[in-house]
Parts: structure tokens; C-alpha cells; sequence
């Protein structure tokens, strides 16, 4: 994940990318965004750089169309404010 304070539509928006390795290291893709209304919270919260993700299940069809379905962590002494997210 990684946020995009930059983002003219979103300023909240947090980008999530998939990696793999290849021949010549690591390669990077973004696949989507976390929605508006969970990264927005997420700001409120003040845990932006602190929330990490955790994919549960991952579909990617064959036209490019990506579905992942993911938990958001945060530290443990933390819980209270990001367990509203």
C-alpha cells in the first residue's frame, strides 16, 4: 500500500500494488485502490503508513478485471482507533 496525498480526486487515496519476482528482481504493478470511504477513515484515524494489509483471497480474470479481498492490520496499541475502520 501506498499513499497518494497527491491525488487531485482522492487526497486520501491509497494505492495497493502487487509484486513478484522475475529474471532481473522485483517487479511492481499498481492493481487498484483502497476505497474512498475506507482510506478516508484511515486518514481520520491517523494511521496512514501504519495500516497494513492482509490479502484473504485474490481473482483476476482473464480480461484484466482484479477482485482482492483483504483485512487491514494496525498496531496492536492502536486498536481502538482502527478497529472502527
Amino acid at each position: 500500500m501506498e499513499a497518494e496525498p497527491s491525488n487531485q480526486p482522492d487526497p486520501n487515496a491509497i494505492a495497493v500494488f502487487g509484486a513478484r519476482k522475475s529474471l532481473f528482481g522485483r517487479v511492481e504493478k499498481k492493481i487498484g485502490y483502497i476505497p474512498a470511504e475506507i482510506s478516508s477513515q484511515i486518514a481520520d484515524a491517523g494511521l496512514s503508513g501504519q495500516a497494513v494489509l492482509r490479502p484473504k483471497s485474490l481473482y483476476i480474470s482473464d480480461d484484466g478485471y482484479v477482485d482482492l479481498k483483504f483485512d487491514l492490520l494496525g498496531p496492536k496499541e492502536l486498536y481502538e482507533q482502527y478497529s472502527k475502520v
